[in-house]
């Protein structure tokens, strides 16, 4: 188990502390706190309200947890998310433009872009984010990168696809033309 004082070190992405630990403990990567997070759930939950410094910070400490042999599939937390899912925009209500980042450090490192968190992959989360955020078009290369590293638009939220999810949330029915539903997204 993780140290109270390492997982608040993960969580606020103080590299040298989690370094420390890890040097003495390096089979504990994949390890939970009590309260069942990863190391490196625990640092991609953060998103530091555009602390840029912070976002450098999250950054390297999520590829040194990488470097590591952290698992970027490994579930855990009370909502058994991925650290992708997490990144992918899991419930933010404001901008966390370096999202992209995280998410392309971690597929690169072999994250399922379609390993499901409570029958949603993390399509669902960064659309879901998209369609409920005011600001949310800090999210789209994050869509981008889901997709070219292969999330599947089918079954992104229980059986709906990706299309269903945005004519759902954005209150377009499927009776609407193409065009109608693009152009009402468009003003997104």
């Amino acid at each position: 188990m993780i140290p109270e004082n390492v997982a608040a070190a993960a969580n606020n992405c103080e590299i040298n502390a989690v370094m420390e630990w890890l040097a003495a403990h390096p089979q504990s990567v994949n390890d939970v706190d009590s309260g069942g997070e990863s190391l490196l759930v625990l640092c991609v939950n953060e998103s530091y309200d555009g602390i840029e410094t912070n976002q450098d910070d999250q950054l390297e400490l999520v590829r040194y947890l990488l470097s590591q042999g952290a698992d970027p599939n490994l579930s855990s937390g009370s909502d058994d998310e991925t650290p992708l899912y997490a990144s992918c925009g899991s419930g933010r209500a404001h901008p966390f433009p370096h999202a992209q980042l995280l998410v392309a450090c971690l597929l690169r490192a072999g994250a399922d872009p379609n390993l499901k968190v409570a029958e949603n992959a993390p399509l669902f989360s960064a659309l879901d984010c998209f369609l409920g955020a005011d600001e949310g078009s800090w999210i789209l290369p994050v869509v981008a990168h889901l997709l070219r590293y292969g999330a599947s638009l089918d079954n992104c939220e229980g059986n709906r696809s990706a299309e269903e999810v945005m004519q759902r949330r954005s209150g377009v029915g499927p009776s609407w033309s193409r065009e109608t539903w693009n152009f009402k997204l468009l003003r997104f």
